[in-house]
Order: C-alpha cells, then structure tokens, then sequence
C-alpha cells in the first residue's frame, strides 16, 4: 500500500453525475407536461377509499424503507472501502469534498430548490388530496407533509450512497508504486477493475431501488380520481414519467461508472501494448495479464446493470401491453 499516488485532478470526473443530476432537475423538468388537471371525488367521499390509500400508502412506506436501508449499507461499505483505498494524504480533501457534495444536494432537497417530482403528476393534484387527510394521534401532520419528509429522507440516504461510489469509483485510478513490477502493475490494474465492477453493481441497486420506490407512490392518487376513464389517463402519465426517469437513473449509472472504468482500461492497453503478440511468455506473466483481458460478456454485463433502472421503469408498460399483474 506505501508508495501509491493519486493524481487529485481526478476528481473532476466526479463533475459529471452531477452535471446529469442537473440535467434532470434543470433541463429536463423544465420538458415535462404542466397544467395537467385529473378529477377527483368530493373531499366527503375520501372515507370511503380510506382502505384503498392505506394499501397503496403500505407500498410506498415500505419502498421508502427498503430504499434506505440499501442506502446507508451501501453508504457504509462505499465509505470503508474508500478510506482503505484512497493514499492516507488524500484521504481528507476526498471525504470533504463528498461531504460538501452530500450537503449541497441534502439542502437542496431540504430547501426545496428543485421542484418536487409529484408536480408532474397533476396540478395541485397531490397538495389538494394529501393535505386534506392527517396522521398522528395529534393530527398536526398531514399526509402531504409527512410524504415531503419521506421523501427528503431517501433522496438525502441515496445521494450520500451515490457520491460515496463516486469517489470510490474515483480513487480505483490511483496508481501503484512507481518502481512496481509488471506483474505488480498488472494486478494492481486487475483489482482495481474489479472494485469498479462492485461499485458499479452497487449504484444500479441504490437507484433500481430508487425507481421502486418512485413507483410505489406513483399511483398513490388512484383511489381518489373521480371514474375509471381519468385513473386510466393518469395511469398513462405515470407510465410515461416512470420511464422518463428510468432513463435519467441509467444515466446516472453509466455517468459514474464509465469515466474512471474507460481511464482504467485505457491504462491496461498501455501496459500490455509493448507485448509482442508472438512472444512467448513465461507462466507468471500470463497469470497478471489474463484478468486484464476484454471479454465480450462481460461487457454486456455491465451494459445490462447500467440498464436496470430503466428495465424496472418498464413495469408499467408490461402489464398495459401484455396485461401482467405486476
């Protein structure tokens, strides 16, 4: 572990997923449908569906949870893996910048800078249903607010889980000793290829969790719209904006995971490009440079993980299409 370096320019890849976290909340929402109105039924009539909003609320409560929880373990092992990774001078600047990002976008959320993902959904649609009804033994809380809270929760746990991977993603690319040995050299790079691939697997789990959970309170308003003709009309909107999101998540993915995986394989080119293809060479150099082989299915591996958030937006479109229960 002594003697490795870590070039601190680096860390401006990590200005790309932020730059799609921008995206989605500045250019994107700014594309999506306003002014839409569904009605509802009379505010005297929401006991009757009572049993209804308490299942669909169980959902949402329970992939509020879910999602959480996957974060902060994944929050956890990110931040132990890159505190043993990352070379002991660089180990302040790295989890201080994370931590300013953590705050930055926690804030945001907490401030409510960006527009909250429900305005879409209908105008004033779920502020007319959510703020009418309250939970507690007191009844100081409306169902609205304490979603509002929910939800600044679980972006906050994902967010910290996300930037944590970033950073962990990051500092694979420091380099080992310069007076390291090929074979040194070659497993370095081997390892280092391996943690991307975990990391990689754990940011489309924080966000195909993300996407569950964002489906679960989707429908939430269902019971309350006024006939089945505009729940069928809303549904479709949901449809259309789960996979708007989908999209923006498997973004997300690859713009983590792709700018350090692509400076690391182009790091593997170079150190076994000076091989001469006829050579034959000894059974301790073929060991270090087999794992830094390009293997087609593995590619598509990773292609197919950076896809699963969008995969999972597809749910809804699979039971209109091909009528499945999902």
């Amino acid at each position: 572990m002594t003697g490795r370096t870590f070039d601190r320019r680096l860390l401006v890849l990590a200005l790309l997923p932020l730059a799609i976290y921008a995206l989605v909340y500045i250019v994107i929402d700014r594309a999506r449908p306003t002014g839409l109105e569904f009605a509802i039924i009379d505010p005297a009539e929401f006991a009757k569906v009572a049993a209804a909003e308490g299942q669909l609320r169980y959902y949402w409560l329970s992939a509020f949870v879910l999602l959480a929880a996957v974060s902060l373990a994944v929050a956890a092992s990110a931040a132990m893996s890159l505190y043993r990774d990352a070379p002991r001078r660089d180990r302040g600047i790295i989890f201080g910048l994370v931590s300013l990002a953590a705050v930055a976008v926690v804030g945001s959320e907490v401030m409510g800078v960006a527009a909250r993902w429900y305005t879409y959904l209908g105008e004033g649609l779920f502020e007319t249903i959510f703020s009418q009804i309250t939970v507690g033994a007191d009844g100081d809380l409306t169902l609205l607010q304490a979603f509002k809270i929910g939800q600044e929760v679980i972006k906050g746990s994902a967010a910290v889980a996300l930037l944590l991977l970033t950073a962990g993603l990051i500092v694979t690319l420091t380099r080992p000793p310069a007076d390291a040995s090929f074979k040194a050299r070659a497993q370095h790079i081997a390892a280092a290829a391996l943690r991307q691939r975990t990391y990689l697997q754990h940011a489309a789990l924080v966000y195909v969790f993300a996407m569950l959970s964002m489906l679960a309170w989707m429908y939430w308003p269902s019971p309350f719209l006024a006939s089945d003709a505009v729940r069928n009309d809303y549904k479709d909107l949901v449809m259309g904006a789960a996979i708007l999101q989908g999209t923006a998540f498997s973004l997300g993915v690859a713009a983590i995971y792709l700018p350090p995986a692509l400076l690391l394989r182009h790091r593997s080119t170079m150190l076994t490009s000076n091989i001469d293809p006829d050579t034959e060479l000894d059974p301790e150099t073929e060991a270090a440079i087999e794992p830094l082989s390009v293997h087609p299915f593995d590619q598509f591996r990773q292609v197919a993980v950076m896809m699963m958030p969008v995969m999972v937006s597809l749910l809804p479109a699979v039971k209109d299409l091909w009528g499945v229960a999902v």
